[in-house]
């Protein structure tokens, strides 16, 4: 969670949550990533908390630490992983994940620093099986207190006991479980993205029906996973299938996670309309992609970082008298730079508002600072 919302993560996907370990009141045996979520502003996305731990505790220390508990589903019942309830309550429950990224978005604006959690109950096509798995449980817990394990050997030594009494079933769940609470963090990203735009969006799919209908775009984004101005998505993508995308745009920008054939067409069409280029390598190994196509003087702009760019010299050949080395705001940098190009400014001041938009990142404790803004370009 903490390297997460270092690079700007703002939703987390898990199965389950650690928690208040049973029989903490003797042991203080509370799991390390409460305390963390109570200070990085983060929502994790999971099945609520297992049962072999203290649900109720566990939730009521969250509380304690102004870490918000919201359920995912129609009723204000917190789930126990394999069972779709507990004898806990969150602070409330929303089946709206728009309404999940108000909150979001509203815990920000107001400065504060605890993350949250949408509990997502397990589907109800998975119930009898979780069901089953919780009776497991159950039964393990109550060898536990027959046998006298106590403090630390309880959790493990309740993990292998249903481990052994599912014939692995526990398992396979916990990863059907994630898999879910995958989706909908998916999904809740994809909104809080959209959210953080605020604006209008429009993606070209390989089927060619559009997402929604707006003006030309004056930037195409090939192969991307962001949300963009325009973005044609998907590996098997045929290009020429959207060339009036391409032919319409300012920039064409792309990186060296796509096919090194489509890399080519990229470049072919760019150059027929006379569009201007922009190649980010992602990576040494996916750079070489431009030079395989023989590409890398067809590009106007490329956005290495120090790695890449000593390899990228080797390839060319080029004799660099002076560089300068940027990590980490290269993103503020590079858009601050495309910003004043689409806008027809001047090299120069193009340059000057990519600078003022790293030094804006560098100051800031978010990746991207919130403080960049349009008025930048006129300031």
């Amino acid at each position: 969670m903490f390297l997460a919302n270092i690079a700007g993560i703002r939703v987390f996907a898990t199965g389950g949550i650690g928690g208040v370990h049973r029989g903490a009141e003797q042991t203080f045996d509370v799991s390390a990533d409460l305390l963390e979520l109570s200070h990085t502003p983060l929502t994790v996305v999971c099945a609520g908390v297992k049962s072999i731990l203290d649900i109720s505790k566990t939730v009521e220390f969250l509380e304690t630490h102004s870490v918000n508990c919201i359920v995912f589903g129609e009723r204000n019942v917190f789930p126990g992983f394999f069972s779709r309830e507990s004898h806990a309550k969150g602070q409330f429950n929303t089946e709206n994940l728009a309404e999940v990224v108000e909150h979001i978005e509203t815990s920000k604006a107001l400065g504060l620093n605890a993350g949250m959690i949408l509990a997502c109950p397990i589907p109800k096509e998975m119930e009898d099986d979780g069901n089953a798995i919780e009776a497991a449980v159950q039964m393990a817990l109550n060898e536990a207190r027959i046998k006298g394990i106590q403090s630390k050997e309880v959790t493990p030594f309740l993990l292998s006991r249903v481990n052994e009494l599912t014939c692995g079933a526990s398992v396979k769940l916990n990863i059907a479980l994630l898999e879910n609470n995958a989706r909908i963090a998916g999904k809740l990203a994809s909104l809080l993205s959209k959210s953080k735009l605020g604006q209008n969006f429009r993606v070209v799919r390989d089927n060619g029906k559009d997402s929604e209908q707006k003006s030309k775009a004056k930037i195409v984004v090939v192969g991307a996973t962001i949300i963009d101005f325009e973005s044609i998505t998907n590996e098997d993508v045929k290009i020429s299938k959207h060339e009036n995308v391409i032919s319409s745009a300012d920039f064409v920008f792309f990186d060296g996670n796509i096919p090194t054939e489509t890399i080519r067409k990229i470049l072919d069409l760019s150059a027929f309309y006379n569009r201007k280029v922009w190649f980010d390598p992602t990576s040494i190994s996916k750079m070489r992609k431009i030079f395989d196509c023989e590409g890398m003087n067809q590009i106007q702009v490329v956005s290495p970082n120090a790695n890449e760019f000593m390899d990228m010299v080797k390839r060319s050949r080029l004799r660099i008298t002076h560089g300068i080395v940027f990590e980490g705001f290269d993103f503020s940098l590079n858009s601050g730079i495309l910003a004043g190009l689409v806008n027809g400014l001047p090299l120069e001041r193009c340059l000057q508002i990519g600078q003022a938009c790293a030094a804006r990142s560098l100051l800031s404790v978010e990746t991207i600072s919130p403080s960049i803004s349009p008025e930048i370009i006129s300031s």
